[in-house]
């Protein structure tokens, strides 16, 4: 990742499923260490944390300028999502949306007291106004696949580093067709950690990809 870094006097960092800021905070702190301006831009569904996203950076010295943060759900798509409500604020890290549900499962939904809902923020939105991203994190509970690809043609113009979180091998080899067929270089992969339960696998430990755009790096 260090090739993001360096001949640029500038630095944006994109999390998507920011949770409380984990690589904006880490990412943005390495870049203005050397000397660049940062810009940092989340997306994440838990209010609480999106609100504890926007404490740690303001506490790592970031100011409201550098910052945009939304609450909502990434994806390469537009519209309303319904958005799970966690029983404790900040402790539900992994809480996924749903889409697509009709007009009545809505309703209902609401109605039950559990859900909310959310926009779905295109990520072409985000980044339109932005020459480039340096850096695009990726971690929305099983939604990575279907996000890069219905945003190839924004990601293969504008960033140039995608590091994504896993949730199973069904999207990590996904992932790697859709990358590798966009001249895209995997540079990091380590698959996610199965367990077996009654034959059926489950993620114990996220998998991790990390890809660099040659048309910018």
């Amino acid at each position: 990742m260090g090739g993001c870094l360096t001949g640029r006097d500038s630095f944006t960092v994109v999390e998507l499923g920011c949770g409380c800021g984990i690589w904006l905070n880490n990412a943005g702190v390495a870049a203005r260490r050397i000397g660049l301006a940062v810009h940092l831009i989340g997306v994440e569904g838990e209010g609480s944390l999106l609100e504890f996203a926007r404490q740690t950076c303001t506490t790592n010295g970031f100011s409201k300028e550098q910052l945009d943060l939304h609450q909502g759900i990434a994806a390469s798509w537009s519209g309303i999502a319904l958005f799970p409500k966690s029983d404790a604020a900040g402790a539900d890290w992994g809480l996924e949306p749903v889409f697509g549900a009709t007009g009545a499962q809505r309703a209902k939904a609401l109605a039950s007291g559990k859900y909310t809902e959310l926009s779905v923020i295109p990520i072409h939105e985000l980044i339109d106004l932005r020459d480039r991203i340096d850096l695009l994190h990726i971690d929305i509970q099983g939604g990575e696949a279907d996000l890069i690809a219905g945003s190839t043609e924004t990601l293969n113009c504008k960033v140039a580093y995608v590091l994504v979180g896993t949730h199973s091998r069904q999207i990590e080899g996904r992932i790697i067709d859709i990358m590798l067929q966009e001249g895209w270089t995997l540079e990091v992969e380590r698959s996610a950690i199965l367990a077996l339960n009654s034959g059926v696998p489950l993620v114990t430990v996220d998998g991790v990809q990390a890809w660099r755009n040659p048309r910018l790096t």
